[in-house]
C-alpha cells in the first residue's frame, strides 16, 4: 500500500525481490504498478546491486545539484535473506547511502526482513529513520528498533494481519 500510494503520487520505484515471479513475491503482488518503476524488477543478487547501484547514482547526482527531485522508492524484500548471498557484502554501502542522506533528496528506502538480528541487519538498521513493526517475536522487534523491552507494546506477538507499529524520528 505504500508503495502504490507513492506512485499514485508520482514516485519512481526500484523494487528487489529475491523471489520475483513467486505468487506471494512482492513483484508479483505490485505488478499493477509496474509504469512507475525505474527499471526491471531485479530479482537476483547481481540485479539487485545493480538496481541499489542505480539508485545510489541517482541520489548522488542530485547531492551534485544534478538531476530532477521527484521521489525515488528503493523497496527491497527479503534484505536479512539478501544480506547472506555472495553480494550481500556490497549492498550495505548503497542503502547506507540512501538511509543517511537520501530523504533530504527524495530518495528513500524501504527494505523488509522477516527477521531483524544484528548478524543479519548490518549497521543499516541504525541509520533507518522509520520501521514498521509487524507480527514478530518480541525480541526481533526490539532489536529492530533498538528499543527496551519496557518501551515495547505487549502485543507485538499477536498483532492481527495488516496491522502493524510504526516508529519514526519524530
Amino acid at each position: 500500500f505504500l508503495l502504490a500510494q507513492s506512485a499514485l503520487c508520482g514516485a519512481r520505484l526500484i523494487v528487489c525481490d529475491l523471489h520475483a515471479g513467486d505468487k506471494e513475491s512482492l513483484a508479483t503482488r505490485i505488478a499493477a504498478l509496474s509504469p512507475a518503476f525505474m527499471c526491471d524488477v531485479a530479482s537476483t543478487p547481481d540485479t539487485i546491486l545493480a538496481a541499489l547501484k542505480l539508485a545510489d547514482d541517482k541520489l548522488q547526482r542530485r547531492i551534485a545539484g544534478q538531476g530532477a527531485r521527484w521521489q525515488i522508492i528503493v523497496a527491497v524484500d527479503e534484505w536479512t535473506s539478501l544480506l547472506r548471498t555472495a553480494a550481500g557484502p556490497t549492498l550495505t554501502p548503497h542503502i547506507q547511502n540512501i538511509a543517511e542522506q537520501g530523504r533530504k533528496f527524495n530518495v528513500n528506502g524501504l527494505l523488509a526482513a522477516q527477521a531483524w538480528t544484528k548478524a543479519a541487519s548490518s549497521p543499516v538498521r541504525n541509520q533507518l529513520t522509520s520501521h514498521y513493526v509487524m507480527r514478530q517475536r518480541p525480541d526481533e522487534a526490539r532489536y529492530q528498533l533498538g528499543m527496551r523491552a519496557a518501551h515495547m507494546p505487549d502485543d507485538v506477538r499477536s498483532l492481527p494481519d495488516a496491522t502493524s507499529y510504526l516508529l519514526n524520528v519524530k
